[in-house]
């Protein structure tokens, strides 16, 4: 139980005594909380979008509208942590007695990538749009005493060109490992790092 898997088919690492060190998670307790918060994230950021899409139309200013639909897009990307969250648990419940032998495999699958994708444009959404929220309202804030206006073309315009930005970002950043000229620095170290 060395961490350095001598035998091809794995046998000196997964056996008995060594098979709960690959496992997605080690701890019982670290699985329950993760279930729990990822059932939370998920059905609190659906309300919180279901809420806000319902409100929407009613604000009156430009500067609501802008700040409500930055709150669903960070809700979003809180609600794609949540299905991350759930995702793994279900994954490891799968692999429960299979994963020291899979691990390799389980690394390169599809449904890995997938998690890491999901999570990692989910907290990229939810940090970049909280960067521009917060930018939004430091200048809200410095101009206070301008009449509050409606959402006009320009607002429209610039409010869909952050989202837009914020989603194509945080996308070419989570899929840039599953390019052919990355994929296999991401996988390969990794399996040397594993095995040295």
């Amino acid at each position: 139980c060395d961490g350095i898997f001598d035998c091809l088919d794995y046998s000196d690492e997964c056996n008995h005594d060594c098979d709960n060190q690959v496992k997605i998670f080690k701890d019982r307790s670290i699985f329950i909380l993760a279930c729990s918060l990822g059932f939370w994230a998920t059905f609190l950021n659906i309300s919180v979008m279901i809420k806000g899409f319902a409100n929407y139309s009613s604000l009156k200013t430009a500067a609501a509208k802008i700040n409500e639909a930055f709150v669903l897009v960070v809700s979003t990307g809180d609600l794609l942590q949540g299905v991350y969250l759930l995702l793994v648990a279900v994954s490891d419940e799968f692999m429960n007695k299979s994963t020291c032998k899979t691990q390799f495999e389980w690394v390169t699958s599809y449904m890995c990538t997938a998690l890491g994708i999901i999570s990692t444009v989910g907290s990229l959404v939810s940090l970049y749009s909280m960067t521009i929220l917060s930018l939004f309202r430091a200048q809200g804030v410095r101009s206070m005493h301008i009449p509050q206006e409606n959402l006009n073309k320009r607002h429209k315009i610039s409010l869909l060109g952050s989202i837009i930005g914020i989603y194509s970002l945080a996308c070419l950043v989570a899929f840039s490992p599953t390019f052919s000229y990355l994929n296999s620095y991401f996988v390969e170290l990794l399996k040397y790092d594993s095995n040295p």
